[in-house]
């Protein structure tokens, strides 16, 4: 061994003096470790005569590992001088002029140099600088990207940095590129427990080794990212841009936000000379009205022409856009972020918080509705997530609460209305229920009052104009007399709207009943095992399958409305990581026939490699882990044999976004103008109601072998 240190030792020490010491430090260790290992195999031998060899095999494995370390480069004098000498003129540069893109190109060259000169380029040597490097490449090519007018293309850039960040320059590359180890002390207890396996010599560190006070610099960067994302959507279009004369969504919040502030609280939802409702009428619950009402005021505050009544219609000065855009980023992050910051980092089962929390987060379909098509959906979702996180917690009063908020915000949280009253009751009614009836009895009114209070909060303006108003309300909340649904969208009845054709059949009011029918059909087992068993995770995967069969076959229908089936599914990461990212990815490129009419097709790259972050991390091998983890046996038998359906959910998604890439290029015949997007929609409800299906069937199967576990006959052995 130390004739192998003068061996090591040899073609360094005429590089540099300080080769020497280190290289003779190398040797002393190998000559410890081969005593330690020679003793344990004298003390052991006369036990285990098998222990001798493998004994034999720690000492060769770490005096290879060893060699390894040995063979790492480290920085020495004259590289120092390169990099100096090739980073003296970039930094010259700033001096004359001082201008933002000079800093810009003097970071590249000084980033350049430093990878150039100051180490070796080997494999796994230096994994922090050069995914540094590479993410500056990036953004110096921005500039070249706005001129080709292409600015959605950051997108790219900010998710592989993202990734660069997550795999080499957090822990990953803490192991990878590290000073020499001493494997003196370590060898001793891998040697005594007898472990056929080595140490690796690197491996991924989650989050469940990070320090405590890397908190709050977790959460301030998914924050920047989540700011720059936004923010970058304002080079690109919005909903009814340049398209008079309804200019589409983004008009119609300003609108309502013109009425509100200009018009009594009687006339907001009333047919007036001043308030024309096929303009954009307001049709979104009293929530709305008082959100709109106070950002016409502030609006009307800094510019009245952006709310004057009457004249503002249609308005698209770069002023007004950006102060649209900033009344959809502070309510995302405010509430929305802060929903998904809470329930990530105060989950103590959660080991991977930051992963969890980016994938919730930066879910792309909820960002392009928001900022690129521009609505509000956000308020309503962040608002159900804190009713969720209250209700789990049986902290019901204020669950309750926050979720008569989503409600009377966006009426299509009703989505989440039966899981939440199931699981309220189920909670309510305490067992035994006949010894323990009062006490049942007094939570069920404490829920009650609670929603009722809320309720008369918020509709006393309109109850005070009498029942007559508040039906009128109430007509314009729920628009039956619009149809099954509006435009293309990934439900039943139009997915299959070429085979079935309800319209040519019965009337509006049959139709209605018959989707009712359906809905409640499609979302029993799951309230059934709920009422039985009100667990958190029984609520999870009921508020998933119940927004699903609204979705499905509910009576008028939005393309947007896939989001309340989104965000029950990113609740379901730990739980079913492989299913419910298969969803997620689904259900962004469901809206991009959206995304086209808007004029952002370059969504599809954000689409693309959230799609691909989800493959990498939920759909392989470590969703797979973490999912059997968490399970008993006889569920992990049944998800084992799931593991060869990766490879499907990967064709099932790329299917996807080729219907996109066809969409988006293809012209369509001219007697099948809609063929594409009708295409997109079966394609997308096919998989969704699969997914209902087996998300059904799943939940019913747990619970009974939970409550019903198989016999197992143990047969006796044969003599």
């Amino acid at each position: 061994m130390v004739a192998a240190g003068s061996h090591f030792q040899v073609p360094h020490v005429s590089q540099h003096p300080q080769a020497a010491v280190q290289q003779e430090n190398y040797a002393q260790r190998h000559t410890q470790m081969v005593a330690a290992g020679s003793q344990v195999q004298v003390t052991r031998v006369g036990q285990n005569p098998q222990m001798a060899v493998e004994q034999q095999n720690y000492a060769q494995r770490y005096t290879q590992m060893a060699a390894d370390d040995a063979s790492v480069p480290h920085m020495a004098p004259r590289h120092t001088l390169c990099v100096l000498a090739a980073s003296a003129r970039p930094l010259m540069v700033l001096f004359l002029p001082p201008l933002p893109r000079n800093l810009r190109d003097s970071l590249l060259a000084v980033a350049l140099s430093f990878f150039l000169f100051g180490y070796q380029v080997q494999e796994k040597s230096i994994p922090f600088q050069t995914t540094w490097f590479l993410s500056l490449t990036n953004t110096s090519m921005y500039s070249l990207c706005l001129k080709d007018g292409n600015p959605l293309l950051v997108f790219l850039f900010v998710v592989h940095a993202l990734n660069c960040h997550m795999f080499y320059q957090r822990g990953y590359r803490m192991c990878m590129q590290r000073k020499p180890p001493d494997r003196t002390a370590a060898f001793q207890p891998y040697a005594q427990k007898l472990d056929t396996k080595p140490p690796q010599k690197s491996s991924i560190r989650w989050d469940a080794n990070r320090p405590k006070e890397s908190i709050l610099g977790e959460i301030l960067l998914l924050v920047s990212i989540l700011l720059f994302v936004q923010f970058a959507l304002t080079s690109g279009g919005h909903s009814g841009y340049r398209k008079p004369p309804m200019h589409g969504d983004f008009e119609a919040q300003r609108h309502w936000m013109e009425i509100t502030w200009n018009l009594p609280v009687s006339q907001w939802y009333v047919q007036t000379p001043d308030n024309d409702l096929q303009y954009w009428g307001l049709d979104y619950p009293p929530l709305t009205a008082y959100h709109s009402y106070l950002m016409g005021a502030i609006a009307h505050r800094i510019n009245g022409s952006w709310v004057s009544l009457g004249h503002s219609r249609g308005i698209e000065t770069p002023e007004h856009r950006l102060f649209m855009r900033f009344t959809a980023i502070v309510p995302f992050v405010l509430i929305y972020a802060s929903a998904v910051f809470y329930l990530a980092y105060t989950d103590r089962s959660l080991e991977t918080k930051f992963l969890t929390s980016a994938t919730l987060l930066l879910y792309p379909g909820l960002i392009a509705m928001d900022n690129a098509h521009f609505q509000y959906n956000s308020i309503s979702l962040g608002l159900f997530l804190w009713a969720y996180i209250c209700v789990a917690w049986d902290r019901m009063v204020f669950g309750s609460i926050f979720f008569v908020l989503g409600v009377n915000y966006k009426q299509m949280e009703l989505y989440h209305s039966l899981p939440i009253f199931v699981y309220i009751l189920a909670r309510s009614l305490k067992k035994p229920l006949v010894l323990r009836a009062t006490e049942s009895l007094l939570c069920l009114l404490k829920a009650a009052v609670t929603v009722s209070i809320t309720f008369a909060i918020l509709w006393a303006p309109f109850l005070l104009q009498g029942a007559d108003h508040v039906l009128l309300v109430l007509r314009r909340i729920f628009p039956f007399y619009r149809g099954m649904f509006e435009d293309k969208v990934a439900n039943f009845w139009c997915g299959f709207s070429f085979a079935i054709k309800l319209n040519g059949y019965f009337d509006a009011e049959t139709q209605i009943r018959i989707s009712i029918l359906f809905v409640l059909i499609a979302s029993a087992p799951s309230l059934v095992v709920l009422f039985l068993r009100p667990s958190p995770k029984n609520l999870r995967f009921s508020l998933l399958a119940v927004a699903l069969s609204f979705f499905l076959f509910s009576y008028q229908v939005h393309e947007k409305s896939i989001l309340l089936a989104a965000i029950p599914a990113l609740l379901l990461l730990h739980d079913l990581p492989f299913q419910a990212t298969w969803l997620l990815s689904l259900t962004n490129t469901s809206l991009y026939s959206l995304c086209l009419k808007d004029g952002n097709p370059l969504l599809v790259f954000l689409f693309a490699v959230y799609a691909l972050n989800c493959h990498m991390f939920y759909q392989r091998g470590y969703g797979m882990k973490m999912f059997t983890e968490r399970l008993g046996a006889v569920q992990g038998e049944f998800l084992r044999s799931l593991v060869p359906m990766t490879w499907l959910a990967a064709a099932s998604q790329l299917g996807a976004f080729l219907l996109c890439l066809l969409e988006a290029v293809a012209v369509p015949p001219a007697h099948l103008p809609h063929l594409f997007p009708l295409l997109s929609a079966f394609y997308h409800c096919c998989h969704f109601i699969a997914l209902l299906l087996f998300l059904n069937y799943f939940l019913v199967y747990t619970e009974w072998t939970r409550r019903f576990p198989p016999v197992v006959v143990r047969r006796k052995k044969q003599e």
